[in-house]
C-alpha cells in the first residue's frame, strides 16, 4: 500500500467560471515560480498543479481508489 497527502484549492459549487480560471491561473504561477518549487522540493515533496478538470479526474480516482479499500477491508466507522 503507498499513501501520500496531497493539497488542493476547491472553490464552492456555483462559483462563476471566469473566477475559477483565474484562480486556476495564479495558482499555476505560484506552482511554477523557481523559488515556491525549491522550498517545497527541498522539504520532500512534489509539486504538480494543472486544470480543475485535471483536479477533479484526480480527486475521482482517490476516492475510487480509497472506497475500494475501505470496502475491499471491511473498514468501519468506530
Amino acid at each position: 500500500m503507498v499513501a501520500s497527502n496531497w493539497f488542493g484549492v476547491i472553490a464552492p459549487a456555483g462559483t462563476p467560471e471566469p473566477v475559477i480560471r483565474k484562480l486556476n491561473e495564479q495558482i499555476n504561477a505560484v506552482l511554477r515560480d523557481p523559488g515556491y518549487r525549491s522550498v517545497v522540493e527541498s522539504q520532500g515533496a512534489e509539486v504538480a498543479g494543472g486544470s480543475p478538470s485535471d483536479f477533479t479526474a484526480f480527486i475521482a480516482s482517490e476516492s475510487a481508489r480509497w472506497s475500494k479499500l475501505i470496502e475491499d477491508k471491511h473498514i468501519t466507522i468506530q
